[in-house]
């Protein structure tokens, strides 16, 4: 309660607070004794793995479309779903563009431009003012 009460997910999601930094302002106001390394994991070990959507990404990639991803997370939760655990991610998504590291979240815009960047799609955007990104609010599988 206490990471989201103080808007501390938040600041590490924004880039504002380091792993070192989340786990000494987690233990001085938790009065929390563990090391960073059981603190990261604890913190971290919050993932599961969406199987029918890593079908899914699998399929996409073999038909060659271009995956990417936007997420508002920290350097804690990218080092561990990117480790080994969901290893498909990285190898199945580029770019992998992180709020911590641009210091940007969604919803603002400059993220998104940045993703268009880093993506190679700004140049179709800036050519037809009518072209746009199709966007899908993913919530199950199966709407896709």
């Amino acid at each position: 309660d206490f990471v989201f009460a103080a808007d501390l997910n938040y600041r590490c999601d924004a880039g504002q607070v380091s792993a070192a930094e989340f786990c000494d302002i987690f233990r001085k106001e938790t009065h929390c004794q563990a090391d960073d390394a059981a603190i990261i994991r604890a913190s971290s070990d919050i993932f599961t793995p969406n199987v029918a959507m890593i079908g899914i990404a699998a399929l996409l990639k073999m038909q060659r479309y271009r995956l990417g991803i936007i997420s508002n997370t920290c350097d804690m939760h990218r080092s561990f779903f990117c480790d080994g655990r969901y290893a498909m991610i990285p190898e199945a998504f580029n770019p992998l563009v992180m709020s911590y590291e641009l210091k940007l979240m969604k919803p603002d815009a400059a993220i998104y431009q940045l993703a268009m960047n880093e993506t190679g799609l700004s140049q179709f955007i800036s050519a037809g003012a009518s072209l746009t990104w199709f966007v899908i609010i993913f919530l199950y599988h199966f709407n896709l």
